[in-house]
């Protein structure tokens, strides 16, 4: 889109639409990056006495 085009509803709808996937894929990698630095943590808890 050029300068000053306004987007349309139907290309905004899509821009959400898209955003809403990219955000949900996001949540899934921190909650994998969570578990996986969690179980981490208890290995060098466990490694470290």
């Amino acid at each position: 889109m050029g300068e000053g085009v306004r987007p349309s509803y139907d290309e905004l709808a899509a821009l959400v639409a898209t955003q809403a996937v990219e955000l949900a894929r996001a949540r899934e990698e921190i909650t994998a990056l969570r578990a996986e630095v969690a179980a981490l943590k208890r290995r060098l808890g466990t490694n470290s006495g």
